[in-house]
């Protein structure tokens, strides 16, 4: 039996890590956990975190969709506007 690779490894590690079941607890909002998964990781995470976002949004326009595929990868966050999926972009643009 063989174990498929999943298509957005980065994305699967952040969701599972910071927009589980007590992120609106914890975070507050996801752009905020984006943050904070920005402040706490490496450059080169946090680049593949948001080379995997940019492809993930401009694979699947519907938001819906995307939202199914995030909750796939383990996300508990149900996110409500695109521009709340865009916002997650700017929050790690934000730290260097």
């Amino acid at each position: 039996m063989t174990h498929e690779q999943p298509t957005y490894p980065a994305i699967r590690d952040f969701v599972r890590g910071y927009l589980h079941q007590d992120a609106a607890a914890e975070y507050g909002s996801a752009p905020e956990a984006m943050r904070q998964f920005c402040r706490d990781s490496e450059s080169g995470d946090r680049e593949k975190l948001r080379s995997e976002w940019q492809r993930l949004l401009a694979a699947h326009p519907d938001l819906a969709h995307i939202n199914n595929e995030l909750q796939k990868l383990g996300c508990a966050w149900l996110f409500r506007t695109r521009e709340e999926l865009d916002e997650m972009l700017v929050g790690c643009k934000e730290q260097k």
